[in-house]
């Protein structure tokens, strides 16, 4: 590998050499490798298609699932999001236990791996919502609450006037079969010195699928003219998966 240097830059394959762009500056390369025929007749490399085929599903279901709480990813997420969601995906897969190495499928997998998840690791979750969400689960209904909490113990915006909690409840049907659903629920409080104590309540019967991920996330608004305005920096909002089902 080289590095492009001079006036001009090229990108695309010339020669023999393929010129091409990363984060570091411009880059040159001697195409090779194996051919994409040999990779998928040779039985040397049938580990290889087994991979290439895990690959693939991850990467549509895990498409899948992004784009039930896209609004909340564009809202919320950072620029790695993508990638670091793309991984665990792909992590998920190979711990299905149903299906043979290369047949394996991430609805299959240990899903207890996403829990914890980050959409803005630059902001953590914890950093801009500090009381402690406590989960009780009675009968068909799940009870996400907090305990009242001085607001100087959050990191907010110096001009914010309100903030909003919100719960997303995304519901995956691995089987396909169109019961996939996102709901979002959400309270809204006005900054003062404290936040009082509250809960948002579930009701699963109402949600069909079979794997569901509750992600909680938090944004700061400006009253304003008869008009909340939501800040956009994502230096406060952080959005966390707080439970796996």
């Amino acid at each position: 590998m080289a590095k492009q240097s001079g006036l001009l830059f090229f990108e695309g394959n010339m020669g023999g050499i393929n010129y091409y762009k990363t984060a570091k500056g411009y880059y040159a390369r001697k195409k090779g490798g194996v051919s994409k025929a040999r990779i998928m007749k040779d039985p040397n490399y049938e580990n290889t298609r087994r991979n290439m085929e895990e690959f693939k599903l991850a990467a549509g279901e895990g498409k899948r699932i992004r784009n039930l709480f896209l609004p909340l990813i564009q809202r919320s997420a950072d620029s790695t999001f993508s990638s670091r969601f793309f991984t665990l995906m792909l992590k998920i897969t190979k711990t299905d236990p149903m299906h043979p190495p290369g047949s394996r499928k991430p609805g299959y997998g240990d899903w207890n791996l996403l829990e914890g998840l980050e959409l803005n690791k630059e902001r953590k979750f914890r950093k801009l919502w500090t009381p402690e969400i406590r989960v009780a689960e009675t009968g068909s209904e799940l009870r996400f609450s907090w305990s009242q909490t001085d607001f100087e113990k959050f990191e907010f915006p110096a001009n914010a006037t309100h903030l909003s909690l919100f719960l997303n409840v995304v519901t995956v049907d691995v089987e396909g079969r169109g019961n996939d659903s996102h709901l979002e629920l959400s309270r809204q409080f006005e900054m003062g010195a404290i936040l009082q104590g509250g809960e948002l309540v579930v009701d699963k019967q109402g949600i069909p699928g079979t794997r569901r991920l509750f992600i909680f996330s938090i944004e700061y608004y400006q009253w304003m003219a008869g008009t909340y305005y939501p800040y956009c920096s994502t230096m406060y909002k952080g959005a966390k998966v707080v439970r796996v089902e």
